[in-house]
């Protein structure tokens, strides 16, 4: 669980780059950050460090995400409804996201994301359990994959995560989850689209080509080991309130070599040691 925590703290900064401008010389709408860490993949139901998961976030915005103050708020979940027990919440989904190849967002994508997880076995799968996200039917399909049996589609089917239609998803737990809220802002719980994700295979997430965001900003370049670049999502919902036009992340930086880009005026945000 601490460890969980401590990702999930690592990833909350990129979300407040969305109102702020970098201080890179006169440039105040580039931000430049450097990590001593690459980036492993953009595959929200795999990356497991903080370097990815500041990059996914950059990318793509989950039912909630983090404002600037560090409060959890809505981002694809225009509301939510939770029932008198605790157990079922109901998110009606904002009807102006879209994907950056211009498909809606629809709770099709949560469905078809936390599936995912669960299908190809992916680490994450632990997330959805019994003392965590609790989601109704996710215990019974980790202890399928602990005894080594495959899951079939009913058995998938059988997760309480419902689109109940294109704007609206259901999602059941055993029993009440305090920092529900919380939990889906983390990458592994975020959407993804299926076609584009069926269509990528193996090599979704892996570049800059090979990823389709929903989120503030959309990556352009990608060199594993160098650099990754973003650029402003114009079709973003809330774009009028992102004051940056590009984001840059210098991989694998010497923590040496970042202070003194820092020092120098060429980093905006530089790990010390």
């Amino acid at each position: 669980m601490k460890k969980i925590l401590s990702l999930f703290l690592c990833c909350l900064m990129i979300l407040t780059l969305t109102g702020c401008g970098g201080s890179n010389g006169d440039d105040i709408t580039t931000y430049t950050y450097s990590s001593e860490l690459d980036i492993k993949n953009l595959d929200s139901s795999d990356a497991d460090d903080g370097c990815s998961l500041k990059a996914i976030h950059a990318v793509i915005d989950g039912l909630t995400k983090t404002d600037k103050k560090g409060n959890i708020v809505n981002a694809v979940a225009k509301s939510e409804e939770l029932s008198e027990d605790g157990l079922t919440h109901t998110y009606k989904l904002r009807k102006d996201f879209k994907w950056t190849n211009g498909d809606p967002v629809t709770a099709h994508d949560f469905v078809y994301a936390w599936q995912r997880i669960f299908r190809k076995k992916r680490s994450y799968y632990y997330m959805f359990v019994d003392g965590i996200a609790s989601i109704e039917g996710a215990q019974e399909l980790s202890d399928k994959i602990d005894a080594g049996e495959e899951l079939t589609d009913d058995d998938l089917n059988s997760m309480g995560v419902k689109a109940i239609d294109d704007y609206t998803l259901e999602v059941k737990t055993t029993v009440r989850v305090s920092f529900f809220d919380e939990l889906m802002a983390f990458p592994c719980f975020f959407l993804i689209n299926e076609k584009f994700c069926e269509k990528q295979g193996d090599k979704y997430g892996k570049s800059a080509k090979a990823i389709l965001g929903n989120g503030a900003f959309i990556m352009t370049n990608w060199e594993p080991g160098s650099i990754a670049e973003f650029k402003k999502n114009e079709s973003y919902y809330d774009q009028k309130h992102v004051k940056l036009n590009k984001l840059v992340m210098k991989l694998v930086q010497n923590p040496k070599v970042a202070a003194q880009s820092f020092m120098a005026g060429e980093t905006d945000y530089a790990p010390i040691n």
